[in-house]
């Protein structure tokens, strides 16, 4: 016990353990994150002024995975439960360690080429999503598809920020 009460940050591991047992959560995390949540020392929530938005703030211990000691997750909201944007910090990873992409072969033969191409990782919850609000053009297809994969990206961030 004295162990515990003697460490600056509490609990090692906590909010890494905490985070494995919430099964919304734990179905985020990949095997990859697991070593870099574990610098993982604290989650605030700011509830914003103006509206119904929240941010949350994720405060990590210095690692040498990337620079920053907080990552912020903003949700903004003028009505309650509509999401108009989600912000996420930017995340400046060092070299070779940036676990929301990965590098593929592309092409055949004598031409192929080496490609980054964004994987699954709990850190992709830190990117930056909004809906563009067009007008509707009735022929333009892709448009509304992409729209519907931002809103959906949305959801699911906000979901999980919820969760938090």
């Amino acid at each position: 016990m004295k162990d515990i009460q003697n460490t600056a940050y509490g609990v090692s591991g906590f909010w890494l353990k905490a985070m494995c047992a919430n099964n919304h959560v734990s179905s985020a995390i990949h095997e990859k994150d697991r070593p870099i949540l574990g610098y993982l020392q604290d989650i605030t929530l700011d509830q914003h002024n103006d509206g119904y938005g929240f941010d949350l703030v994720f405060h990590f211990e210095k690692n040498s995975y990337f620079k920053e000691t907080e990552l912020k997750k903003s949700f903004i909201m003028c009505k309650q439960n509509v999401i108009e944007k989600c912000i996420g910090t930017p995340i400046t990873w060092m070299p070779g360690c940036d676990v929301t992409k990965t590098k593929k072969k592309k092409g055949k033969g004598k031409k192929k080429t080496m490609v980054t191409v964004k994987c699954e990782s709990f850190f992709n919850f830190f990117e930056t999503v909004e809906t563009e609000q067009k007008p509707k053009k009735p022929a333009d297809d892709d448009d509304e598809e992409e729209g519907d994969e931002e809103a959906e990206q949305m959801d699911e961030d906000f979901d999980l920020g919820t969760t938090f």
